[in-house]
């Protein structure tokens, strides 16, 4: 079947995927199940390949985890910059 990907078989996000996007942000399946209005069966079920992940929830998995992603360097860079800061 030509233009077949295995993404297709699961929906929107591969378990891979979705497991490789939740732990660069750093995020636990809880804390990924509440940011998107799910449970954390169906978060494990996904990262397992059981079940389907429509459209509308990968975008919002996406968001999630970019968010937390930005608000964690952020953190680290106002931790760093507070070592750096020589006025004091």
């Amino acid at each position: 079947m030509a233009g077949w990907t295995q993404r297709g078989v699961w929906g929107a996000l591969a378990p891979d995927e979705l497991r490789g996007l939740r732990k660069k942000a750093g995020l636990t399946q809880a804390q990924l199940a509440a940011a998107v209005g799910k449970g954390l069966r169906t978060v494990v079920s996904w990262e397992q390949g059981r079940g389907r992940i429509d459209p509308v929830t990968a975008a919002r998995i996406r968001a999630a985890c970019a968010t937390h992603t930005v608000a964690a360097i952020a953190a680290a860079e106002a931790v760093q910059d507070s070592y750096c800061d020589t006025s004091s």
